[in-house]
């Protein structure tokens, strides 16, 4: 399912939702075109997507969680947001792209996205809910690919890939210099973009908000019925 533009808000009844939060602010790069304030709306963060929706500019956004491949909190400029970045194949055919003709350098180009909520006490409980629905949908195809090209295309029947822990299959280069120039410089960027929790306050967070099986804490019922007012 690709990354989509919406003609009007999700339609949620039966979606199964880990987390609501109303009046945050969806900043994409590149921009939609024509569109330089997507504005205030509600984020809800469903087990099949991830949905952002604006009744004032009637911007609506579904995301797969198989095409955002970083998330994270991050603090930079003193603007506190989520942050998402997506595979490089997801865009928008209403983004814009600098106005550029080299195709080659748009394909290189790749969409992030900030949300930006008014109560930046409400960014842990947006990176917890996500972390747990970007773990309901692994992307097997990707994986196997992976591991594939890692053994020079040997193949087995066991594809060697732990879909019970993501986490432990995820390959950080131990030396910069096995990155390209280009790769660096990614890094560096993603790096200064990005603050994300450690594994010993990740796990703080959820027994703190007991949030590991769904929405439980009296914040998110808040959450839930300011976003349906709005």
């Amino acid at each position: 399912m690709p990354l989509t533009l919406l003609n009007s808000p999700p339609s949620l009844e039966g979606e199964p939702i880990r987390y609501q939060q109303c009046d945050i602010r969806m900043v994409i790069t590149p921009p939609l075109s024509g569109v330089s304030d997507a504005g205030k709306g509600n984020l809800v963060v469903a087990e099949s997507q991830l949905y952002f929706y604006s009744l004032s500019t009637t911007i609506s956004v579904a995301i797969p969680y198989p095409s955002i491949i970083i998330h994270a909190i991050s603090r930079q400029e003193g603007q506190p947001c989520v942050y998402c970045q997506l595979d490089s194949t997801e865009k928008l055919v209403e983004q814009r792209h600098g106005g550029r003709d080299d195709e080659d350098e748009d394909e290189d180009e790749v969409t992030e996205i900030r949300f930006v909520p008014d109560d930046a006490g409400a960014l842990e409980y947006i990176y917890i809910a996500l972390s747990e629905c970007a773990a309901l949908h692994p992307d097997k195809e990707f994986m196997v690919d992976q591991l594939e090209d890692e053994h020079d295309g040997a193949a087995d029947d066991d594809d060697g890939y732990d879909y019970d822990n993501p986490a432990a299959d995820t390959y950080t280069p131990s030396d910069p210099a096995e990155l390209s120039e280009v790769g660096r410089a990614a890094l560096a960027h993603l790096n200064s973009v990005f603050q994300m929790p450690s594994q010993r306050d990740f796990e703080q967070m959820v027994a703190e908000n007991g949030h590991t099986n769904g929405v439980s804490d009296e914040r998110f019922g808040d959450a839930e019925e300011q976003g349906g007012s709005n």
